[in-house]
Order: structure tokens, then C-alpha cells, then sequence
């Protein structure tokens, strides 16, 4: 496209959203508050910079936004930023396309035909507050708060679910989300577990900085189903790459050759689903080869210690007869061949017994954890691991070697194991490997113990104390899948078969902030019969998806260049400050406290209460009979009616000489960022074996025995009472939760002849640099780039099933079928191929709704069996079948020239960082 094409183009006339033109605004840009003639004429000339920090994914690298004249007219990297370092990706740069995108949804919509007839009519924020909050006060009262459901998630949503989760806590109701059972938190939740830190994954979490972790002592890095040089490149494909050119070995575990593994010493493209049988080769390998590090497995992790075998939990001095004492447990001691003491941290006069047993300790039958761990994996030799993996066993030996041989190192996790029915075993693996080979805590490990205290964290608690018992158990998979409680999300396919059984109840309401829950949702198709059902759906959105064609309500949102937030990189925080401010478009957490202000209104007492600044603290008179966690007193605010002042209040509570929100900015526009202790304060090695004054011993990790917990004795208790994080005792799962790893096979498996025989192909899926989630689909330059999904097929296969490089195809699974374009490689091995999620905004308004044409998630599957302990589904490593397709999907855009109608119109829009703009409806 030509720079003389991006002005000057109507949308209201070559949009195949002609439906929504006039509503979403094709006139421009109406505020409710206009900024004075004079003010505006004075500006004309003015041009600033402003420091912001982007949002196209999770590395949130810092941008210098140009705005001229109150419209943003240029978008660079921010040299301050610790991460980004003065660069930008396509994706950043893109989003000024999405800020003026003629899509956007400039004010409020309200549904005049028939779902999906895309009939709209453009109404106040007051009326569509009000409407919403009968509506749903309407559903309370006859089947109950848990019928409404909120949801949220990463794609074109620029803050956490902390403020839906406060509205939530309040309302009795729950959360669901589009991935997070199968995002980052099935290995954050068992990290968590088994050291009190969940940074076990820099590419798409925390990000790495090689001169904080001083890299360059860095011996190994292994990314396993990781892909930084597509996914949080600043963050994670930067820091890649200089390890590896200090001279690192790598390894490379992943289907696809992608441009990491090309420069990876071993490149492993182990069969999608069976990671967790390559882990427990790799922890065997290491075992019988002693390759650990003996001082890290003997004196800082709980694999010396006796296992009671009937209860499960290690044994304490007092089941052997001996006096209680802290932190104390029994380990089988070699010199004397018998069970001793061994007081923390250590007792040098002891040689624990890592194998043998079992042995009777005063009638109780016991084994050490390392021994169980060891048995547990023993299986899975070299031979073994090649035959289910489709590797190689000398490969498999090589990646071991180089791993266990050069240390200090690290191990990232991607999204991979995640998607799989083993997803909680992929981080308990990942977790005994790093803890066994000592890669923690010190140079050029990723496992760091680094914290810096500040008043700067931009979300308020978000009112747990608020949500009854009885509200809080009726969450779906609340008793079986109690990981899921780390952040009270909803077992989304245990609220689907409620929606159409009715059992245990049926959710009646939807209140969606997540971008477009048709491109995430397993068994998409089904998704949309259930999202059909509801008698309320919302879509709180910048412009409309798929999912917006099932709403009664649109209502506009703010891109992240008019949004209010903060972010902690390391030692400094950074904020996200709006550049301007575009129609009638709210903030997020405004929108939750403008629909609870209207509830508290209409008289719902929680929501009355949620305001008052006593009933908020949760003091022992708030709390109720039998909540289970520790509050921190400081973060529990009221509401406030604007972004400014909710943040400015939230900071305050946590320091009462805390700078308020624009003085931050003002700080960070000034000095880059606002640091909250010195770099020499912030990297601290060795941190567990710090003196702890009160106690004059080390104080270890956060786990309850202060030891690395290899034996996940904590994930036993989290199946019988939801602790650590439930705010209730709960009852057990049916199930007892197994404190080590296992391997189960993926539901629909090649090794199943039959199922193998109508659907030949293991497909698994993954990221694109071009897009993150769900969006930018709509915008211009990244859509020319990438205008439809690819699926990689190996040349062996293509042959077999008569398949062209870039010719359409057909790809089926037992759910259903979808097309794609064939990308011929030899990047992916024989019988595995990979495929991009996509959705279309060109046909959103069609019987497909954008979904359908070329989705993954028309064929993966939204039943289980799912994971234990967390509950996550397949979406990788499941069975289809590929043949030709005669064309394209009816409709959807491929050429350039297409995407023309989709450029800004400036002509259409006229911006304003006036502070009177439109702020809610209190």
C-alpha cells in the first residue's frame, strides 16, 4: 500500500460491515464533552511525546507515542525500556490502524432484530447501564447470581481480570475465560506449589534480562514447546538470542523447525502430546546417571525425605515417636541404617538414603521421595521415550547430556504443555529437572528469587470476602479441579454441558470482555449454540468479533493508547498513560464500576456495600464464617468513579506517601521509569540461603518445608481442601491428587489404530508473530501480511493426500471441519501438521460469523477426560484428516487491495486529550 492510499478511504462504502456502519460511527467522532474551539485552534501546532507501553502482547515493551495536534500520529520503541530497549515489533507499530481502525465500536449498541441479523441501534452509556443492570438483577432473583457468568482474557484485553474478579466477588457470580486453564497457569499453579515462585517460563510471562541473570554464565538453555522469536520478541526472542551467541548450548523441543530450533545444537520435534513421557526419560536418564547436583538434591529439596505411604505426606518427627519440632522430617539415614531426624537445614552428621525401602519407621511403611520419583519414571528409558516420542534415542541422549553436562542453565516451558490432558505434569517435570540440576537462584539460571517492594501495582484487591461459601462452591469445577482456583476461573467445558443439560444449573447471562471467545473456545461451533441460548450477553469490545454477533449489548472499549495502567519490569514500573481519547469508548475497569455503581443504585446490598470504605477492609467483622485466606488489609478499596482516582486511591492504600497517578506519569515521563530500589538491591544470588534475623537460620523458599518441593506434597492438600488458595475449605475430589509425575496418552491418539486410521495426522497449533490471541485481524498492514492461516504439512504427507504448497485444503476432526492454505515443509515432520486459530471481520455478518471458514478450534475438543488438578482440554496433539479444497472460503480477503477499506479515515475522526471527555455515568 501507498502512503497516498492510507488517507481518504470510506469506510461506510467498501465495508463488508455495511450492517454496522452507521452505528459504530461512520460519521466521526461525537464526544460528549467537546473541547473549546479556541483550545483546539490553540493546539494545532503542538506535537508531544508521550511514554507509554504497548499492549499487542504480554511483553508490553515501552513506546514513545507522537501525538500531534490530539491524534497520534507516530508509535517508536522506548530506549528507557528495560526489555524492548528503544525497539518495536509490526504488532506495535500496527496499533495505530487499531486505534483508528473504521471498525471501532464508537458508542453504545443495542441489538433491534434478531441475534445475528447485525440490526443495531446507537444508545447512552445511562440507558445501557441501566437496561444491563435490570436484566441482571432480573436473573439474580430467579435462578440466582451464579446464572451470570463474566468473561475475560489476553486477546485485546489490556489489563488482568482483577476488577471483573472484584465485580464478580461482589455480584456472587464467576468467571470464565478463553485459555487461562490452558495459559501459563497449570505450570505457574504447580511452581507455585513447589517453590513459591511461578517464573518458569520468560518467553511469554516475566521476561529475561541475560545482564540481570548475567547470561554469559549461562551454560544450557532448553526451550521446550517455546517459540521466542515469534512470540514476545523483546522479552524473550532477544535475550534467546544473545545466550546463545555467549555461547550457550541449545536445545530444542518442538514439532515444528522454527527459527529457534534452527540454530538449536539439538532440535527434538517430539509427537504433540507426548512431552511428559520425554520429561520423565529425561528425569530417569539424569537419575541413573547421577548427572544431578548432589548439594541441591541432598540439602535443599525434599527428595531425601521418608514419604509415609498411607497418607502420602512426609514424615514428621512425631509419627516416629520423637518431639515435635519445626520444620524437622524423618529421612532414612545410610550410616546407621536407620530413621533419623533431620532438623532444618540440614545435619551434616547424617548421610540420607535417596533410594531403598520401603522401610517401617514405629510401625508406618515409608520411602524417600527421591525413590518414589525414581520408580515413577524408571519406565521410561532411551528406547522407550524414542518409540512414543518419534525421536531418535541417541538425539534424545544428546539433548540429555548437553542439559545435565553444562550448568548453570535453564529450562522455558512454552504454551505447548499446556494445551494437553498432562499439563499439570509438564511443570511438576520441568520442576525436578531445574531443581535437581541446581539451576536456580544463582548466574545464569532463569528460576531467580529477584523482588522489589512499591506502592505501584495498579489493581486494587479485588473483595474476596464479599463472595459467600455457598456462592463460591457453586463455581464449575470448583471440588475437581481445584487449581483452577488460583484464579477462580469457571471449568469452561463443565459450563457448557450445564448450559445445555441445565445441571447443575444453567447460566443464563454472559458478560464478555475477552476479544472473540469464537476463535478461542474448544469445539467452537458448539460454543456458538450455547452462546445463542443466553437471555443476556454483552460484549464489552473495541470492534466486533464473532462473539459480538450473539450480543444484545455492544459497548465501546478503549485501545491501550487511551488506556490508565502500570507494570512492573524488574526493579522499575512503567506506566501505560493515555495519548488520547476516542469517543464514547471506557476503560474496563471503569465499565465494572460503572455497572456496580447502577447496581448498588437499584438497592443490591453487596454492591451498596462495596462502596463503603469500612465494609471493604476485610477485618475479622467482615470476613465471613469460615473463609480460609489471609487478606491484606492495605489494597481493599471502594470503587472509584474514574481511572485516575481509582488507581490514585489504590497506590495510597499501599503507601499513604505514595505519588498519585499523574504525578507518576509525570515521574515517568521525566525520568523513563520509576525505580523501586537499585539494580544492586534487585539482583540478588543465592537468596534461600540468606540468614533469616529472626529465626538465625537460612530462610529458604516459600514452600511450607522451605525446601524445593520435588515431592508435591502441597498438590496433595490442594486435592483434599483446596488450600492454599480457596477461600472455603472445600470438600476432596473425587480423586486423590498424585504427588508425582505420570504420563497419560492424549485422548484421540495415533497409537489408537482405528481413531488412526480415519484421522492419519497429529496436528498441534501455535503462535505467529503477526498476531497475538485473537486480534488484529481487522488491521491493514499485519492482515496484508498474514491474510489466513497457514498449515504446515510435511511433503511426505502432501504427496499422500494430494496436497499443493499454498493450495486450500480441508482439515476434519470428529467435531467437525475447517480449511486452511497448505504451506509444503519439510519444517514439520512426517504424520504431524500445525495450524494458526484465525477468525475473518470481513464476514462477521454472514451465517459464518468470521468463525468457521479457517479455525482450529472447529476441531479441537471441548470434552475430556481433562487434566487432573487443573482441568485443561486438548487443544494440541489430536487426530484430523487433510484433503484438497477446491477454493477458498466464500468471502474472506486475501489480496491487498482489500484491506484498503480498513485504513483510518482522518478525515472521519477527531481526537481529543480533553480531561472532561467522556468518563462513565456516575
Amino acid at each position: 500500500m501507498s502512503k497516498a492510499q492510507i488517507t481518504r478511504r470510506s469506510f461506510v462504502g467498501a465495508t463488508a460491515i455495511a450492517g454496522l456502519a452507521a452505528a459504530i460511527g461512520g460519521t466521526g467522532l461525537v464526544s460528549l464533552v467537546s473541547a473549546p474551539k479556541e483550545a483546539l485552534a490553540a493546539e494545532e501546532s503542538e506535537t508531544k511525546v508521550v511514554k507509554t507501553c504497548c499492549a499487542g502482547c504480554v511483553g508490553r515493551c515501552g513506546v514513545l507515542a507522537h501525538v500531534q495536534n490530539g491524534r497520534v500520529v507516530k508509535l517508536e520503541g522506548d530506549p528507557d525500556h528495560v526489555y524492548s530497549k528503544g525497539a518495536i515489533c509490526a504488532k506495535g507499530l500496527s496499533f495505530i490502524q487499531a486505534l483508528y481502525n473504521p471498525n471501532r465500536i464508537k458508542y453504545p449498541l443495542k441489538r433491534v432484530g434478531e441475534r445475528g441479523s447485525n440490526q443495531w441501534e446507537r444508545i447512552s452509556w445511562e440507558q445501557a447501564i441501566d437496561e444491563i443492570a435490570d436484566q441482571l438483577l432480573e436473573i439474580e432473583e430467579k435462578y440466582g447470581a451464579e446464572a451470570i457468568q463474566v468473561g475475560y482474557g489476553g486477546g485485546g484485553s489490556t489489563y488482568y481480570d482483577g476488577y471483573a474478579s472484584r465485580w464478580c466477588h461482589v455480584m456472587g457470580c464467576h468467571k470464565f475465560e478463553p485459555g487461562g486453564l490452558q495459559c501459563l497457569q497449570p505450570r505457574q499453579t504447580m511452581s507455585q506449589l513447589m517453590w513459591g515462585k511461578n517464573n518458569n517460563d520468560f518467553v511469554s510471562y516475566e521476561g529475561l534480562n541475560v545482564e540481570l541473570i548475567k547470561g554469559d554464565q549461562t551454560k544450557c538453555m532448553v526451550l521446550w514447546g517455546s517459540n521466542p522469536s515469534s512470540s514476545c520478541v523483546a522479552s524473550g526472542g532477544r535475550p534467546a538470542a544473545q545466550i546463545r551467541a555467549m555461547g550457550a548450548k541449545t536445545v530444542v523441543v518442538d514439532p515444528r523447525m522454527t527459527a529457534d530450533a534452527s540454530k538449536a545444537d539439538v532440535w527434538l520435534p517430539v509427537r504433540p502430546g507426548s512431552d511428559v513421557a520425554l520429561l520423565m526419560c529425561w528425569i530417569n536418564y539424569i537419575m541413573d546417571h547421577e548427572l544431578y547436583n548432589k548439594e541441591s538434591v541432598m540439602k535443599w529439596t525434599n527428595m531425601p525425605y521418608l514419604v509415609n505411604l498411607e497418607t502420602g505426606y512426609t514424615l514428621k518427627p512425631e509419627e516416629a515417636g520423637l518431639e515435635p519440632e519445626e520444620l524437622a522430617y524423618m529421612v532414612w539415614d545410610a550410616k546407621t541404617g536407620s530413621a533419623q531426624k533431620m532438623s532444618y537445614p540440614y545435619d551434616d552428621a547424617l548421610e540420607p538414603a535417596l533410594e531403598g525401602g520401603p522401610y517401617t519407621v514405629n510401625g508406618i511403611r515409608c520411602m524417600p521421595a527421591y525413590q518414589l520419583i525414581h520408580e515413577r519414571c524408571s519406565e521410561w528409558t532411551l528406547e522407550k521415550a524414542a518409540e512414543v516420542c518419534w525421536l531418535e534415542a541417541d538425539m534424545i541422549e544428546e539433548a540429555i547430556r548437553l542439559y545435565a553436562e553444562n550448568t548453570p542453565g535453564f529450562m522455558s516451558m512454552g504454551m505447548t504443555g499446556d494445551h494437553a490432558v498432562n499439563s499439570p505434569q509438564v511443570g511438576i517435570c520441568q520442576f525436578i529437572l531445574e531443581a535437581m540440576m541446581g539451576n536456580y537462584s544463582k548466574p545464569g539460571t532463569m528460576m531467580q528469587m529477584f523482588s522489589s517492594d512499591g506502592p505501584y501495582w495498579p489493581e486494587p484487591g479485588t473483595l474476596e470476602h464479599f463472595m459467600t461459601e455457598e456462592q463460591y462452591k457453586k463455581r464449575f469445577g470448583c471440588i475437581e479441579y481445584k487449581a483452577s482456583g488460583r484464579r477462580e476461573w469457571t471449568h469452561n467445558s463443565l459450563m457448557l454441558d450445564a448450559i445445555f443439560s441445565g445441571e447443575p444449573y444453567r447460566v443464563r447471562a454472559i458478560i464478555e470482555r475477552s476479544l472473540n471467545k469464537m476463535t478461542n473456545m474448544p469445539n467452537a461451533a458448539k460454543w456458538g449454540e450455547a452462546f445463542e441460548s443466553m437471555d443476556l450477553n454483552v460484549h464489552h469490545i473495541m470492534y466486533p468479533t464473532s462473539f459480538s454477533m450473539y450480543c444484545d449489548y455492544l459497548l465501546p472499549t478503549t485501545e491501550w493508547l487511551e488506556n490508565h495502567w502500570g507494570f512492573g519490569a524488574e526493579n522499575k514500573f512503567y506506566v501505560r498513560q493515555p495519548t488520547t481519547h476516542l469517543w464514547e469508548a471506557v476503560e474496563d475497569p471503569m465499565f465494572f464500576s460503572m455497572l456496580a455503581k447502577k447496581m448498588a443504585d437499584k438497592g443490591h446490598q453487596r454492591f451498596i456495600d462495596s462502596f463503603d470504605p469500612e465494609k471493604c477492609k476485610p477485618t475479622p467483622e467482615n470476613l465471613p464464617e469460615g473463609f480460609a485466606v489471609e487478606l491484606w488489609e492495605g489494597t481493599e478499596i471502594p470503587w472509584e468513579p474514574s481511572m485516575e482516582e481509582m488507581l490514585t486511591a489504590n497506590f495510597k492504600s499501599q503507601d499513604p506517601d505514595a505519588m498519585s497517578w499523574q504525578e507518576l506519569c509525570d515521574y515517568v515521563q521525566e525520568h523513563g521509569y520509576f525505580e523501586t530500589c537499585t539494580d544492586e538491591e534487585y539482583q540478588q544470588f543465592h537468596v534461600y540461603e540468606r540468614i533469616d534475623e529472626e529465626t538465625g537460620k537460612p530462610q529458604g523458599f516459600n514452600t511450607p518445608s522451605k525446601k524445593l518441593e520435588c515431592y508435591g506434597e502441597q498438590i496433595i492438600t490442594l486435592g483434599r481442601t483446596g488450600a492454599p488458595w480457596s477461600l472455603y475449605e472445600l470438600e476432596p475430589a473425587s480423586f486423590e491428587y498424585d504427588p508425582l509425575p505420570y504420563y497419560r496418552e492424549p485422548n484421540e491418539s495415533p497409537l489408537d489404530p482405528q481413531l488412526a486410521e480415519e484421522y492419519p495426522l497429529v496436528i498441534t497449533g501455535g503462535h505467529v508473530s503477526m498476531y497475538t490471541h485473537g486480534t488484529l485481524r481487522n488491521v491493514p498492514w499485519i492482515r496484508e501480511r498474514f491474510p489466513v492461516p497457514e498449515v504446515w504439512v510435511n511433503p511426505v504427507d502432501a504427496e499422500k493426500y494430494g496436497i499443493e504448497h499454498k493450495g486450500w485444503v480441508w482439515l476434519e476432526s470428529p467435531r467437525g471441519k475447517t480449511q486452511a492454505r497448505a504451506n509444503v515443509t519439510k519444517r514439520i515432520a512426517p504424520g504431524v501438521t500445525w495450524m494458526e486459530r484465525f477468525w475473518f471481520p470481513e464476514t462477521v455478518d454472514t451465517p459464518t460469523k468470521g468463525f468457521t471458514e479457517m479455525n482450529i478450534n472447529m476441531l479441537t475438543n471441548d470434552q475430556g477426560p481433562f487434566a487432573d488438578f487443573i482441568g485443561s482440554v486438548t487443544y494440541r496433539g489430536f487426530q484430523v484428516r487433510i484433503s484438497p479444497a477446491d477454493s477458498a472460503p466464500a468471502g474472506i480477503w486475501t489480496e491487498p487491495e482489500q484491506f484498503e477499506a480498513w485504513l483510518p479515515n482522518y478525515d472521519e475522526v477527531e481526537a481529543t486529550n480533553d480531561k472532561d471527555q467522556f468518563k462513565g455515568v456516575y
